[in-house]
């Protein structure tokens, strides 16, 4: 039989492993919702007519326990502006005032 001496350890190691993880995970999260606000923002100030924007982020984060690894997690976002408004205003400039055939 395994002793208890040598499994409750390891079951501690585990359990920390699976919180720093948790832990890992909700940086990453955190991290692309910081990205979107960004480039959301970035898009609402914004006065091209068209304009792709793009955004990168990486959490990294050595974890400890029953597993010694770093971990990395990289993403990359894009937004794209398209302001309708100077379109419709260019539009109504260039018509010449006669109804479409």
């Amino acid at each position: 039989m395994v002793s208890a001496s040598m499994v409750l350890p390891l079951l501690i190691l585990i359990i920390l492993s699976m919180i720093l993880l948790t832990l890992f995970f909700y940086r990453s999260l955190e991290g692309q919702v910081r990205m979107h606000t960004e480039l959301v923002d970035q898009n609402l100030q914004s006065r091209r007519m068209f304009q792709i924007l793009k955004s990168e982020t990486d959490q990294q984060m050595a974890m400890r326990g029953a597993v010694t690894e770093t971990m990395v997690h990289k993403e990359t976002g894009r937004s794209y502006v398209i302001n309708a408004a100077p379109m419709i205003r260019i539009g109504r400039t260039i018509d010449d005032g006669q109804p479409e055939k």
